[in-house]
């Protein structure tokens, strides 16, 4: 009767995951804090960032660059980019928040005088934060000089009952991630 009511898959996670780990990361609590120091961003920016639907986590990318050896092939690491990142809002009747992406696009490319600013104008950091269920700990990722490559088209639709929202991509040059425990 040896082992008779064991369970040894709840033994091994009390034993080892939960000893190290509190818990898992949940989908739903985050929190995508916006810059507000640039013109026409407006008194709204801590509203809006609430107004954020969706976003994922940053991602980075390492090339490959195949070396020949002898009658072989190795592969050493090469450039690393950023993928470009995106959030979905939701917008309100106001258009607030289309707006602001908008303001800001414009600093990147004003298409009513065909100007575009310097990059120290328009690049700004952002952060996402991860938030666990009892604030114990917190991972931030900061977006490093970002800006809105890509405002996105919302759809409209007789039959839908859906909210309005839309896609704001955006370009960085990097990001850090820090481990913030409360």
């Amino acid at each position: 009767m040896a082992n008779q009511g064991m369970h040894p898959e709840r033994d091994f996670y009390q034993q080892t995951i939960a000893s190290i780990y509190n818990d898992f990361q949940r989908q739903y609590l985050y929190r995508v804090i916006l810059p507000n120091n640039f013109e026409g961003a407006g008194d709204n920016v801590d509203v809006i960032t609430y107004f954020v639907s969706s976003t994922g986590t940053p991602q980075e990318q390492t090339g490959m660059i195949p070396v020949d050896w002898q009658n072989s092939q190795i592969k050493v690491a090469g450039r690393t980019t950023y993928t470009p990142w995106s959030v979905t809002v939701k917008d309100s009747v106001e258009a607030n928040v289309y707006q602001y992406f908008n303001n800001w696009r414009r600093l990147v490319y004003n298409r009513d005088t065909g100007e575009s600013s310097r990059p120290k104008d328009y690049k700004r950091n952002i952060l996402l934060e991860l938030i666990g269920e009892t604030s114990a700990s917190n991972i931030v990722f900061t977006m490093r000089n970002c800006y809105p490559e890509t405002i996105g088209s919302s759809t409209k639709d007789y039959s839908a009952e859906g909210l309005m929202t839309f896609a704001v991509t955006f370009q960085y040059d990097d990001f850090e991630t820090d481990k913030k425990i409360r």
